[in-house]
């Protein structure tokens, strides 16, 4: 029940810290004068987001698959894979999210918009999922390709995880765009 919360904690404190953070603290105008492309700065940044979010993703994986046979649970490890996946492609979006939020404003700021975004984005899709008349509506939000399908219950949806890889995707491309933009001189 926590891991997704977790997981989204620590990849938007990377993120919106990656970019933002560095310049807060005066360290990336030192980065940026060696030759380096800063599209290569926001892609070795999202790539920490990216093992971040897989690591507690294999974690919180490895510990349901322990914990099943412990608590009687006979769960089928295909969809203990199938949570963790979805799992981590959740922390993807939500880390993606804050480094693009970081790479146009404030750490500060990156974080609370993407703690903000994740929460109503949580309500929403709960409150809208179990009224039949907006269910559809559910869709808009993450949370709903992280929950909807049950992958602990029903396994792999390819759908769901490109969804949300696909959005994480945007977001990076979002944040390679605006750091190019951002005076990050400090």
């Amino acid at each position: 029940l926590v891991a997704p919360f977790a997981v989204l904690a620590v990849a938007a404190t990377i993120g919106a810290g990656a970019l933002a953070g560095e310049i807060h603290r005066r360290r990336m105008a030192s980065l940026l004068a060696l030759p380096v492309k800063r599209s290569h700065v926001v892609l070795a940044n999202a790539a920490a987001v990216a093992t971040a979010a897989g690591v507690i993703s294999v974690f919180t994986g490895l510990g349901v698959a322990a914990g099943s046979p412990i608590g009687g649970m006979d769960l089928d490890m295909a969809n203990v894979a199938a949570v963790s996946a979805q799992l981590a492609a959740l922390g993807l979006f939500f880390g993606m999210l804050a480094l693009a939020l970081g790479a146009m404003f404030s750490q500060r700021l990156a974080i609370g918009a993407t703690i903000g975004v994740a929460l109503v984005a949580f309500l929403a899709e709960t409150i809208l999922s179990i009224n039949d008349r907006f269910e559809t509506w559910s869709a808009l939000s993450p949370w709903h390709y992280y929950s909807a399908n049950d992958p602990l219950v029903n396994g792999f949806n390819l759908w769901y995880l490109a969804v949300l890889v696909g959005l994480s995707a945007v977001a990076l491309v979002v944040a390679v765009v605006a750091f190019e933009r951002r005076d990050a001189g400090g």
